[in-house]
């Protein structure tokens, strides 16, 4: 399972954060929004929006995508959520392989009923002489009222996995079957023979090589580090109203 790095930085400035929030918390628990008091039973739950923000650095050379999120009404954890995803996306900078190369990360990304915040990126770094980039691509999902991870594909669509007695996940079952029946092919865009075959032998040689992302109507499948020749990963999705029977109680509540 992928790791995710928390920050601590918000923290450190939480109570700046707080005093400049338009929020005060009233003694008995209301909220007091511009001198007005609701209280729990009316008050409306936060609309949490976002939006993509660019940072290029070292002269143009990177250029990167990420998300910043806001409507939160604990601004502390806006701000640990949004210290969270600038990480994610940015996480290709830190490679000390790829100092001194091209480096562009696009992102993308939906919120999921108000609950969950599913990212997405595509990486290309690219060195001067060489022929072409190298591609790859990143998903994580967070839970929008913890700021932590959201889970893994599991616990979304009702996908075999194979795991060992202490949890570890060691493989799939019948993912090909899964793919053919229900997925389409979506980059790269010209499809061709054998990509399922492609994404399951992947997923054999590599078990964490798979990734998933959610979107407004569909769930992705994605397997990154594959050849320069298809891309370098394949991704295929699936409308959620074509696989509603193969969605969890996880997902379906707050699809609904």
């Amino acid at each position: 399972m992928k790791k995710i790095i928390y920050l601590a930085a918000a923290a450190l400035f939480a109570a700046v954060l707080l005093t400049a929030c338009q929020f005060n918390y009233h003694p008995s628990g209301s909220t007091i929004i511009s001198g007005e008091v609701q209280t729990p039973e009316t008050a409306q739950e936060p609309i949490i929006e976002g939006k993509i923000l660019t940072e290029v650095s070292d002269g143009g050379r990177i250029n990167v995508d990420y998300i910043l999120l806001g409507g939160f009404d604990d601004i502390v954890l806006q701000d640990a959520i949004n210290s969270e995803l600038y990480t994610f996306c940015m996480w290709p900078t830190f490679s000390m392989e790829d100092r001194g190369k091209n480096i562009t990360v696009t992102a993308d990304y939906a919120i999921i009923g108000g609950k969950y915040i599913s990212i997405r990126t595509y990486d290309s770094v690219y060195e001067g002489a060489a022929a072409y980039s190298v591609n790859n691509f990143r998903a994580i999902t967070l839970d929008l009222e913890t700021g932590e991870n959201a889970g893994w594909v599991d616990d979304y669509i009702n996908i075999e996995t194979v795991r060992q007695p202490s949890g570890m996940l060691i493989g799939y079952e019948n993912i090909g079957d899964l793919l053919t029946l229900y997925f389409t092919q979506v980059y790269p865009e010209e499809q061709f023979g054998g990509a399922i075959d492609m994404f399951v032998d992947r997923i054999d040689e590599e078990v964490y090589s798979l990734e998933f992302y959610l979107t407004e109507d569909a769930v992705g499948l994605c397997v990154a580090g594959l050849p320069h020749a298809v891309g370098g990963y394949l991704i295929f999705e699936a409308d959620y109203d074509g696989i509603r029977s193969l969605l969890t109680e996880k997902l379906l509540s707050v699809l609904d």
